[in-house]
């Protein structure tokens, strides 16, 4: 398996205390995307169908859905005690203003798919092209690459993460709760798709809510994905 760091376990006991209460996506370089759904100022509903969630990146990348019968709902208490956006399965989805290009990128999201779930699409586009849950497999496919492993969801909340990298050639990797689970070299050249939905790719939409999703316009280092885990542990706790 090549990746764009050196692949291990990153866990919390990597990092301090201190350090992990102190963090936040933003003391990171390169955040284009980050939804929280703990938030409540960023996110706009009316009776629990959120119509908009608010980017708190500072690039106005907010996530928006103007149907009525397509909106997900915010749940709360959803995530040991959190909030979260559920996605009903069927139609429900939010896209984002701006989409996310997937050449240099780590999108790393907490979410929790209902259980034994057959698809659910984390982030992708009507294309086709995703990160998510797919027949038994959590998988990445784009233009450029394209991994799969078996993964069959447990109706826990979990943290997924995609980081890919355009150098020396290409790599990707996959990772659940910080421990990489699949990846490699890129397979192809050329233009470069974008990801611009939440909760489907024009099929296998998310059935599960989604508590935090944060984007950078880099691969992290194996440093900083280890700062992103124990923050999702700490404050979501997943594995």
């Amino acid at each position: 398996m090549i990746a764009c760091f050196p692949i291990g376990l990153f866990a919390p006991t990597q990092s301090t205390s201190s350090t992990t209460s102190s963090f936040v996506p933003t003391s990171l370089a390169g955040l284009e995307l980050w939804d929280d759904a703990s938030d409540a100022a960023s996110i706009t509903a009316a009776a629990a169908a959120v119509s908009r969630w608010a980017d708190k990146s500072g690039s106005a990348n907010d996530a928006t859905q103007a149907t009525a019968a397509d909106q997900p709902t915010l749940s709360a208490a959803s995530i040991d005690g959190l909030p979260a956006v559920v996605f009903d399965g069927t139609n429900d989805s939010l896209t984002l203003a701006t989409p996310l290009p997937v050449a240099d990128v780590t999108i790393a999201a907490v979410v929790k798919i209902a259980a034994n779930a057959g698809g659910a699409t984390i982030i992708g586009n009507t294309g086709g092209f995703a990160f998510g849950v797919s027949g038994g497999q959590l998988f990445a496919y784009t233009n450029r690459y394209s991994s799969q492993v078996a993964y069959v969801p447990d109706g826990q909340a979990h943290l997924f993460t995609l980081a890919a990298s355009s150098a020396s050639g290409g790599t990707h990797t996959l990772y659940v709760d910080g421990v990489a689970v699949a990846g490699g070299a890129w397979t192809s050249t050329g233009s470069t798709v974008t990801f611009d939905t939440l909760g489907t790719r024009g099929v296998e939409p998310l059935h599960g809510g989604i508590g935090e999703l944060m984007a950078y316009s880099r691969c992290l280092t194996g440093a900083e994905l280890d700062q992103v885990h124990a923050y999702s542990s700490q404050k979501w706790g997943t594995p």
